[in-house]
C-alpha cells in the first residue's frame, strides 16, 4: 500500500494517458494517498509505451534521478 512507504525521499509516477490498463486515475489516487513527495510524468500512448514519448521520458528520468542522489 502506498501510503505506508516512508524514509525514501521521492517517488516517481509515470503514467500514459491512453492507458486501459494502469490508468491516470490510478495515478492520482496513488497520488493521492502517497505520504511521501512525488513527482509525476503523464506521457502520450498506451501501457508500457512511456519510451514513445522518449524526449519527456528522458527529462523526468535524468532530472529525477538527480533530485534523488
Amino acid at each position: 500500500m502506498i501510503s505506508t512507504i516512508k524514509n525514501i525521499d521521492t517517488v516517481g509516477f509515470i503514467y500514459c494517458k491512453n492507458d486501459t490498463l494502469t490508468t491516470i486515475e490510478m495515478c492520482e489516487l496513488l497520488m493521492k494517498n502517497c505520504l511521501v513527495p512525488y513527482e509525476k510524468l503523464y506521457c502520450n500512448g498506451i501501457h508500457l509505451k512511456a519510451l514513445e514519448d522518449s524526449e519527456k521520458y528522458n527529462v523526468f528520468i535524468k532530472d529525477f534521478t538527480r533530485a534523488t542522489d
